[in-house]
């Protein structure tokens, strides 16, 4: 979304192969929370920015430090500091942190009503397993990780509704350093027509701005 908006020129960071298997292989012997403590303990705000279950981009992040000694993060803040060539209007939306929570957990138990368990219990009986990135995904990993007897179903349950208030948390911190998002609190869910108000005056705001 940033390249995007503010028109990133990424810098030729240069790989080393040889190391991403390294890494690759460290990851599918010891776990991916595993390599993610590698990348914290070198770049730890790319670590708070990247999910554990991302491994690529944990293995590119730590990558970029093995080939070059400079932090992605960093990388990416000298970025973050340039203005963007366009007229944004972008529009975020927030709530109250234990409502957020609250929704989360209240949808992972209507995925699982509709039918999760039996989803991931079909695509591995397909033949794929967590050995496939997509399986890597919040919902699949921990229901894959009961279907292989490692833990009981509530368990399951509790670590992805776990997993999931962890992910939201690392997206509202970074699109809160975004200085060009207009925040919109949508805690009230039974407001709807003014939050919608509200964002429509935004829009027209800035559309007036810029004529």
């Amino acid at each position: 979304m940033e390249s995007v908006c503010y028109d990133f020129k990424f810098s030729e960071s240069g790989s080393d192969e040889a190391f991403r298997e390294e890494q690759q292989a460290y990851a599918d012997t010891y776990g991916p929370e595993a390599l993610h403590e590698r990348l914290r303990a070198v770049d730890p705000a790319s670590a708070d920015r990247l999910h554990p279950n991302d491994v690529r981009r944990v293995i590119r992040a730590l990558e970029i430090y093995h080939v070059t000694g400079e932090r992605q993060s960093e990388q990416l803040e000298a970025q973050g500091r340039k203005e963007s060539p366009y007229e944004l209007c972008i529009v975020g939306l927030t709530m109250d942190r234990a409502l957020l929570y609250k929704r989360i957990e209240e949808r992972i138990d209507i995925m699982m009503r509709q039918g999760l368990l039996e989803e991931v219990r079909g695509l591995m009986e397909r033949g794929y397993d967590e050995a496939v990135v997509s399986m890597q995904a919040l919902g699949y990993k921990e229901i894959v990780g009961h279907l292989q007897g490692h833990y009981s179903l509530e368990e399951a349950v509790e670590l992805l509704k776990r997993d999931t208030r962890r992910f939201a948390k690392r997206q509202l911190s970074w699109f809160r350093h975004m200085k060009d998002i207009a925040w919109v609190d949508v805690s009230n869910l039974a407001e709807f027509a003014t939050h919608l108000d509200k964002i429509r005056g935004i829009i027209s705001a800035k559309l007036t701005l810029d004529r």
